[in-house]
Parts: C-alpha cells; structure tokens; sequence
C-alpha cells in the first residue's frame, strides 16, 4: 500500500508540473481517473434487484467505515444505514459537464494518463487493504469482550493487548481508562492549525495559543480540484461536527464548505456544494479525487480559517487564495438580484 500510494504521489506531482508548466490548470485534467472498483461496485449494487442488495453490500464495503482508518470506527458491516446513506448519496450525486480536453503533445498526454491511473491504483489498494484492518477490529471486539472492557480495548495498543491476561487485567483497564479521560479531555481543549513552526510549539508548550491562533494576512490553501472561480455563501462547520460527519444545517446549494476536514460521510454534498476548503487534505486525499471527479472547486491545507464568519460571501481563487467580500447580508442581496 505504501508503495502504491508513493508511485502515485511521484506520478501526480510529475503530471502536475508538466501541466503548470504548459499552462495549464492541472485539477482540470487529473480528475478523469479510470473507474474504480468502489464505482463499479456500487454500479452494480444499483443494478441488482433489492432482495440481493444487502448482500453485496455487506459484501464490498462491509469492511469500510467512514474514516476508513480509524481502527476504533464501526465498520460498515455494523452500521448498515450508514452505509446505505453513503451510496445513495453516491449514487444520486451526479457530476458535473467536464471542461473540453486540450490538445496534448504525446509525452504530456501519457503522463496525465500515468498519474490519472495511479489515482485509480491507489483507491483500489485502500480498498482491500482495508479488509486486514476489518479482521483486526474483530479481534480487538473480542478480546474487548472477552476481558471486559467496555470498549476501551482501542486505548491499548497491540503489545498489551496481546500481553493481558486474567492476572493483569485489572492494571489494563485501569490503564485504559486514563487514557480515555485524558482523549475526553484533550477533546475539549482548543485545536492547534494543521501546521506548526518550532515557535508556535514552544508558544503552545508554554500555554500561550494566542499566537497560534492569530489569522495571516491572506487566507491562503492548495488548489486541488476545480477549474474556475467559484464564489459562494461560507458554511463554517465545527470541528466536532467535522469530525463525527454530522449533517450541515441551514445547508444551501452553492454554498462554500469550510471546515477543518473534509469528512467522507459529506459525500452528497459534492454534487450541491460551491466549494469546500479545509485545513487538512492532500492532492491524494480520497475527498480530493472525489472533488476532481465531481469538478468541484476544493483547496486543502489552507490556513486562517478561523477568520471566516459562516454566512459571509467568498471566493475562491485558482491560486488558491479565499477571498472574503462580505457578509451574510451581502450574500442575501446577491441572491436576491
């Protein structure tokens, strides 16, 4: 896995270049990638009559989860609606019109290609690799149930895990329980940006988020999907609702995202929204490829976010600078001309 997603870091980054270098915009050409196995898997599952839906569910993403990698997520295989949601989403988001193609010399046209395929390459990897990590869940779940636990096994790591028995059991779970009172807590402390400097560590190693959290000038992230300016009504999400995925209230098509992740279960939204701009992300990020293949506009590892009022007026720019022109009432008087 590691390899794949190396390869196809090395590829990308080498078709970006090239395309720059041509002048031309590179989230434009990178989001035609060859369809995945998670695309014709849930082609078929929309072609099968309904009797035989919940098997090849269970079937082909019975081992996904949301966030896929988070060993303490439920799988899909235990939270069946979830999973159900996230298809119809899929299978009802439909993408936009794709700009023309153009013209390519010979060797550019086949490193697109090498990096389209890669994309492809890297989400079929993850999606089977994640079926080991399905099958070690199921062994912390049992060992969770078999020690009583109560779901704190996943404060543990996999040496003492391995190493507990019915003599020291009572030492992990105390162990366990610390730890989760200390995530509990760390949970409600202020979150540091996605970059730090050595300054900004001392500042916070000192107590002082004051620093930290000042805006820059200019909010400023990485283009890594659209193809045109696009300007919208911010949707600031919480981080909390960020992270558990919850549905945007007061959403409105156009809108602009913005938020310190990019949560998968936001899928249906791809199709609706302006934008989406986060902290976090990468140009091999699976919401990154999923914006490139909807052409929605998307900028990651974007800093100053915490300037944005939700209901301001912004636009995002191809060099991947927000522009913010106004506030909620600007926006209203927008949509009303």
């Amino acid at each position: 896995m590691d390899v794949v997603n190396i390869a196809a870091s090395i590829y990308l980054d080498r078709a970006r270049r090239a395309l720059t270098a041509a002048g031309i915009e590179p989230s434009s050409l990178l989001g035609h990638i060859p369809e995945t196995f998670e695309s014709q898997a849930i082609a078929e599952i929309t072609a099968t009559q309904s009797k035989s839906r919940r098997w090849l569910l269970l079937k082909n993403f019975g081992h996904r989860a949301v966030l896929d990698y988070e060993l303490a997520e439920p799988r899909y295989a235990e939270d069946l609606n979830t999973l159900s949601r996230m298809i119809a989403g899929r299978e009802h988001a439909k993408r936009a019109g794709f700009h023309a193609t153009p013209v390519l010399s010979r060797s550019l046209a086949r490193s697109v290609d090498i990096a389209r395929r890669f994309q492809t390459l890297k989400e079929d990897a993850k999606h089977h690799s994640l079926r080991e990590l399905a099958v070690l869940r199921r062994a912390v779940l049992t060992l969770d149930k078999r020690f009583g636990l109560d779901g704190r096994a996943f404060y543990l790591n996999f040496d003492e895990l391995l190493s507990m028995t019915g003599k020291n059991v009572v030492s992990y779970r105390e162990l366990a329980g610390q730890r989760q009172d200390r995530a509990s807590r760390l949970r409600k402390a202020a979150a540091l940006p996605s970059m730090l400097s050595a300054h900004d560590l001392e500042a916070a190693s000192a107590g002082d988020l004051s620093e930290i959290h000042a805006s820059p000038d200019v909010v400023r992230g990485t283009r890594v999907s659209g193809s045109s300016v696009v300007e919208g009504r911010a949707r600031v999400i919480s981080e909390d609702d960020a992270e558990h995925g919850n549905p945007m209230e007061g959403f409105r098509d156009g809108d602009i995202v913005v938020a310190a992740m990019i949560n998968p279960a936001w899928l249906p939204y791809f199709s609706r929204a302006g934008g989406f701009v986060s902290e976090v992300g990468g140009w091999l990020s699976h919401p990154a490829i999923l914006a490139r293949e909807y052409d929605v506009a998307m900028l990651v590892g974007t800093e100053g976010l915490n300037c944005i009022v939700n209901g301001s007026l912004l636009r995002l720019h191809l060099d991947g600078r927000v522009e913010v022109l106004g506030t909620d009432r600007a926006v209203d008087g927008v949509a009303a001309a």
